[in-house]
This record gives C-alpha cells, structure tokens and sequence, in this order.
C-alpha cells in the first residue's frame, strides 16, 4: 500500500543535469493543468538541462522536493543578469497535485529563500494568476508583498484572470532573523557571548545526511545515513556576518552558508542556513576547544553514541 504523502517528510536537494527528465514531467503534469503556469505544456526537456545549468551558473537557486527518489516538485530563482539588478531574483515554483495542501509547497519555498539570501540574492519576485488564491497567501506569509496587477492579463479556456506582481525584499536585511543550525564551538552561548551574540531561539536539532569532523576545527561532510546534533537558533543576517569573520580572521577558518532541513526538538523539519568550511587544513585538536563542543553538547541531552562521537577526536595521551 503506497503511504499517505502527508505523513511523510519530503526531501529537498539541489538539482542538477540528470535531473531533467523528471523536471520535465512534473513540470507537463503542472502546466497540462492550465491553471497555474504560464505555460500550458512543459518546455523540451534539453531547455529544462540548459536553464538547469544556467541557474546554477549564475548563482541561483534550482531546488526539487522528493517522495523517496522521485521528484514531486520544484523551486527555482533565477537571477537577474543585469548590471544593478544582480541581487533581484526571479521566483518559480510547482508541486505535483497528489502532494499539495500538505506544507510541502511552504517547505520548499522557505529553503529556496535561505538558499537565495545566503548567495545573496535580496529582492525575489514573482508573477501568480489572482485565481491561484492559496499559493498568494502561501507568498504574503512569507514575506511577499503585492506591487501590482495586470488586468486581464490571460485569456485562457473562455476565462480571463489577472497576473499579481508581487516581492519580498530583504531590505534591512541586516536586522531580519533567519534560522541557523549551529554544530561545533557555537553550540557554547559563552563562545557566542565573547562576540556579543546572543541568539533569540535555542533550542536542540538534529541534521541528517551529514557527519562531523574535528581537525582541528568542527566541520561537517556530506554522509548519507549519518545524524549531526547541534542548536537551532535565530540570528540576524548582520550577526551571522559577524560571527563566521570572526571564524575567519581569528580562527583562520572560512565558513559559507549552505541551506538545509533540520529537525527540531518538536520533531518537524525546518529550513534554516548551515556553515560549512570549504576546505580546511587538518591538524591536531585543542582539548580545550573539544570541551567547548562537549560541555553544551552533554548539557542539551546528546545520544551517548553521538557524545563518544565527539570524544573520539580527543588526541590520545602519549
């Protein structure tokens, strides 16, 4: 018996070139509805590869929600390529009728969000049908707001409807919150405290699909099957910019944002932003900076096999 899609969580990952078949025939199913799309019937599938690579080229955001391993839907902002307009972005979204009215829809647009303000993209537009009522309260709640309307803009099937133009600026994004897993040292709120970061949500989650290293700085790896535990907290994007120069030019380690799903303490799954050191030179770990993991990470109630995780990179006494 196939499962009830609302009971499950979907994933959500970058796309890439060999997804374009699957792009395509979700992307025929949504437009052959004629309701929601411009288009009313997908484009060729070598058109999907090639804004596929283009998107990602350009520093966009192309990202598809999947029921096991197959793609159900797909968000994508494209960015704008114009000198002056390069931090606008241009929103795209769908998502296969048998997984609507279920929060995937929202899922998927919030990680695509943290994706595009972690590359800097601070202006999202949009185009939606006034028809589509749910997905412009979906938009409104996410920070979208209406700037205008072209009247009668389809005349589709003997029906007429308008086209909503509508943004969501980041604008003082320097003072908006975003979520953000912390793994490593700033799971400590006392190294938090030596910057004056104070963050307004603390609260334990978990990251799966990857696994931590220490060597000497914490960082984490691509592992499927692995679970990271770390924090959830809130912070400004002016904050977080602070926090990782001081990683970089105390420490010596450079981190970059990355979007993904945590899971909270109340067991849903939350977008929020994930720093990652590119490279990172090993070498020998500080016992005392080890401590600093170990001492919030035994406080917030660890997994004893996760807490030996941690130990194992203490270095052995000679």
């Amino acid at each position: 018996m196939r499962q009830d899609p609302s009971r499950r969580r979907l994933a959500i990952r970058e796309c890439g070139p060999d997804d374009s078949e699957a792009l395509h025939a979700v992307f025929e199913v949504v437009a052959r509805e004629r309701r929601f799309l411009a288009r009313v019937e997908a484009p060729p599938v070598e058109q999907v590869r090639a804004f596929t690579e283009s998107v990602r080229g350009r520093g966009g955001v192309r990202i598809a929600a999947l029921d096991g391993d197959q793609i159900v839907g797909w968000c994508d902002i494209a960015p704008d390529e114009r000198e002056g307009f390069r931090h606008c972005g241009r929103l795209g979204m769908g998502l296969l009728p048998t997984h609507r009215g279920q929060g995937h829809g929202r899922a998927l647009l919030e990680a695509a969000l943290a994706m595009a303000g972690a590359r800097g993209l601070s202006r999202i537009e949009l185009e939606v049908f006034e028809s589509n009522a749910g997905a412009i309260r979906l938009y409104e709640r996410l920070g979208f707001r209406r700037e205008g309307t072209k009247l009668g803009a389809r005349i589709l099937d003997g029906r007429t409807d308008d086209l909503v133009l509508m943004a969501r600026l980041e604008g003082a994004r320097s003072g908006s919150l975003v979520s953000v897993f912390f793994y490593g040292s700033y799971m400590n709120r006392a190294v938090l405290g030596e910057v004056g970061l104070a963050p307004r949500r603390w609260e334990p989650a978990a990251l799966a699909g990857f696994d931590i290293r220490i060597a000497p700085r914490a960082n984490l790896a691509r592992a499927p099957g692995q679970l990271v535990f770390g924090v959830l907290a809130l912070a400004t994007h002016a904050e977080l910019e602070r926090l990782y120069d001081h990683a970089r030019d105390v420490l010596g380690g450079v981190y970059l944002p990355e979007a993904v799903l945590v899971q909270a303490g109340s067991g849903a799954h939350e977008p929020a932003l994930c720093y990652l050191a590119p490279r990172m030179v090993e070498g020998p770990v500080d016992p005392g900076y080890l401590d600093r993991i170990l001492e919030p990470a035994r406080e917030l109630g660890f997994p004893a096999s996760y807490l030996a995780r941690l130990e194992s990179f203490r270095p052995r006494r000679v």
